[in-house]
């Protein structure tokens, strides 16, 4: 076990994540957004192995407050400066990196084996003391604010795709206004910085510093209006939380969200029933309770759709249904490809 010195920016982080103010846009992207630096927070912990040890990436990624963000804390340490000790994390079996060898290999004795190099047991850290867990205050900030009260439903209205195009540093935020017969009304796109690397469960906290920016700008310039359905590129309330993306996003704004997601994040599906000859249709459930829909055209890749905040599940599956062109939504296709094309294009930082 090894202890972690009190990180004051994470102690922040949570009195930030326990807070759901009115202001709850204003808050997110003011006061919570800026301090999600999970390189800072990865680096805090590989500093403090102390020469002799090793630990697993699980291990980091437990003490942050989730095993999902086993992948992302890999890269970050891949990505880090040799003035930190990161040769010094090992697999969770103990085989250790090629690239960590070298350096290894002056501090510790390293066994053979048949798939390769590996420490002795004896040498792993198995846990970290940590205060403020990032995740968990994450992970609480989420549930805080599913429990924000919901506006009341609207009619059918003009919809809204968004979608994130990313190439290095590079980040675009499309949102992109069509109506129900798929004609695009408006576009508008944002450059700027995402928040954490991807972690399952807690996408909002990498796209959220883009995505509300862009909608509250959108909205500004006319692109949009209030009465707008987001259609997000991610899930609603098929998540291990019932709140996904499109759910805090909705949350955030106070507007009707809802999300298209490409693969199954949980839960299982019903028999696919025929809604056409080319259509077919499941229903998804989590520990028994409906929380969306899998629509797919015969024999192809489904998408999953579910809602976010302020909707109903029936009518945005059926209003999607109406707008599909392909596999996906036309709302989501759109923004899609506006976010590449302004990603590929020249334009400046911010308004585009």
């Amino acid at each position: 076990m090894i202890n972690i010195d009190p990180i004051p920016e994470l102690k922040e982080l949570r009195s930030a994540c326990n807070e759901v103010p009115e202001d709850l846009a204003d808050h997110l992207t003011g006061e919570l957004f800026p301090l999600l630096d999970m390189e800072k927070w990865t680096g805090t912990i590989v500093s403090s192995i102390p020469k002799g040890k090793v630990i697993s990436f699980g291990c980091i990624a437990r003490a942050l407050g989730t095993l999902n963000a086993s992948r992302s804390v890999g890269s970050i340490i891949a990505a880090m400066s040799d003035d930190l000790p990161r040769h010094r994390v090992v697999y969770s079996d103990g085989r250790v990196p090629d690239s960590s060898l070298d350096l290894l290999e002056r501090e510790v004795d390293p066994v053979r084996k048949n798939d390769g190099i590996h420490v002795h047991p004896d040498i792993m850290i198995t846990g970290i003391g940590m205060d403020d867990p990032p995740f968990t205050s994450l992970k609480e900030n989420q549930l805080l604010m599913a429990e924000r009260p919901k506006g009341s439903k609207n009619g059918s209205m003009d919809l809204a795709g968004i979608d994130i195009s990313s190439k290095g540093e590079d980040h675009i935020c499309a949102v992109c206004s069509t109506d129900l017969q798929g004609k695009v009304k408006g576009r508008y796109c944002y450059r700027g910085r995402p928040g954490i690397p991807y972690v399952s469960g807690f996408l909002f906290y990498r796209e959220g510093p883009l995505i509300l920016p862009a909608v509250r700008k959108a909205l500004d310039n006319g692109t949009i209006d209030r009465d707008t359905l987001l259609v997000m590129d991610g899930n609603g309330r098929i998540h291990p939380r019932f709140y996904g993306i499109a759910c805090q996003v909705g949350t955030a704004l106070d507007m009707k969200t809802c999300g298209v997601a490409k693969r199954l994040m949980c839960g299982s599906l019903s028999e696919w029933e025929s809604m056409s000859d080319t259509e077919e249709k499941a229903s998804v459930f989590i520990h028994g309770k409906l929380k969306g829909y899998a629509s797919r055209n015969r024999n192809g890749s489904p998408i999953f759709i579910s809602t976010g905040n302020r909707t109903d599940l029936d009518q945005v599956f059926d209003t999607l249904s109406m707008t599909k062109v392909g596999r996906l939504p036309n709302p989501i296709r759109e923004a899609h490809n506006e976010a590449n094309r302004f990603r590929r294009s020249e334009s400046p930082s911010g308004d585009l």
